[in-house]
């Protein structure tokens, strides 16, 4: 506990300003606080896969707050081991939009648990959230977070020219590469499409 204690100080530090709206309690009710982060979050998860929640949030009451609190106030340090973290923190400080990909790794991470949480009731659900299962790679979780924003890129970006969806395309591809050289799990058992859009 204390490495992990040592471990946000650090990144803390290392934040310089990007991230600590996420770590003063002034802010939280701010449009870049905790608590705005968490509505952001929410909005994704409900646009990227509107059954499961409708599923969590409306039929079992399992509101986001409830989970997505720790792992944005923690940025993970809780979720998974300490390689992993630091995984994790380097995708996220590499990225030029973290604010925003913070969001869809927590979305993927929940995404990547949606047979279970489909399945499972308010307290279970709950449960496997707050007790975010160890054996999920973290790199698993950053591939498909990147996919989901590329995605979203691309809707964006709607009939955009054919170099822009290539450039798209090439970025995915890069950072996916980037990704597996960090893995110490092996080859990833999420693929990133060959087209981004």
């Amino acid at each position: 506990e204390a490495t992990r204690r040592g471990a946000r100080v650090s990144l803390l530090r290392a934040a310089d300003g990007e991230m600590q709206d996420l770590f003063i309690e002034e802010m939280d009710d701010s449009v870049f606080g905790v608590y705005a982060r968490i509505r952001q979050y929410d909005e994704l998860l409900k646009n990227v896969d509107p059954l499961l929640h409708a599923h969590l949030v409306e039929a079992q009451g399992v509101e986001s707050h409830l989970y997505t609190f720790r792992w944005f106030t923690t940025l993970f340090t809780r979720e998974f081991t300490l390689p992993d973290v630091i995984r994790m923190w380097d995708a996220l400080y590499a990225d030029n939009d973290r604010k925003t990909f913070v969001l869809y790794v927590a979305v993927a991470m929940v995404l990547l648990l949606r047979e279970q949480l489909l399945e499972g009731d308010f307290t279970d659900n709950l449960t496997l959230l707050q007790t975010f299962p160890p054996d999920i790679n973290v790199t698993d979780v950053l591939e498909l977070a990147l996919r989901l924003r590329v995605k979203d890129r691309c809707s964006v970006a709607g009939s955009g020219s054919p170099a822009k969806r290539r450039s798209l395309a090439n970025m995915a591809a890069k950072l996916k590469v980037s990704l597996k050289s960090f893995s110490s799990a092996g080859p990833s058992t999420v693929s990133t499409p060959g087209h981004a859009c």
